[in-house]
């Protein structure tokens, strides 16, 4: 794993931290707010609910692992209102975590799980909502949030800060094995 931690930090990786998968607090109320559909992704593809499953089979595809890396990048903002910097954050993080991805692929011989940030985007239009599989399920992830983790507890619990200050924004993956 330390070689996945190198390769990490080689493309920009702030901060890593190691966590047991029975330490996690799940909350499945925390899908009613994928279901919400705020981001406008909920039923719309494969990485997003309810494509995922239900939240009791992402729990328990969790807890199938016994750890966790999580994976933590800061975007610094001009304000709290800097959308420019958190989206092209968002871009270095999905970057970051797909060659993460690749990487595991190429060198874990064990199965794993990756979870990134928000809903995947790769396609234009999904298959999920023309019924086809994923296209690109080797580089396709879900987010931490889908599978009914709190990521600010989660953080707290491996004693790294949720942010880095004012005007900064943090993404946070994590990858189970």
């Amino acid at each position: 794993m330390q070689d996945i931690i190198n390769k990490a930090i080689e493309l920009g990786i702030n901060n890593t931290a190691f966590i047991k998968t029975k330490d996690i607090i799940f909350s499945e109320d925390l899908r009613a707010t994928c279901e919400q559909n705020i981001c406008r992704s909920y039923g719309t593809n494969w990485m997003c609910p309810p494509g995922i499953g239900t939240a009791p089979d992402c729990i328990n595809r969790v807890k199938s692992f016994e750890n966790g890396l999580l994976i933590q990048i800061f975007v610094k903002m001009k304000n709290s209102f800097d959308i420019n910097a958190m989206m092209e954050g968002g871009k270095k993080f999905k970057n970051i975590m797909k060659n993460l991805k690749e990487e595991m692929n190429k060198t874990y011989t064990g199965n794993f799980l990756i979870l990134g940030a928000g809903g995947c985007n790769d396609c234009e239009k999904c298959a999920y909502v023309i019924n086809e599989p994923c296209r690109f399920p080797e580089t396709s992830f879900s987010s931490v949030e889908a599978h009914g983790i709190y990521v600010s507890d989660i953080m707290k619990k491996a004693g790294l800060a949720y942010n880095d200050g004012p005007n900064s924004f943090a993404y946070v993956g994590m990858i189970l094995f």
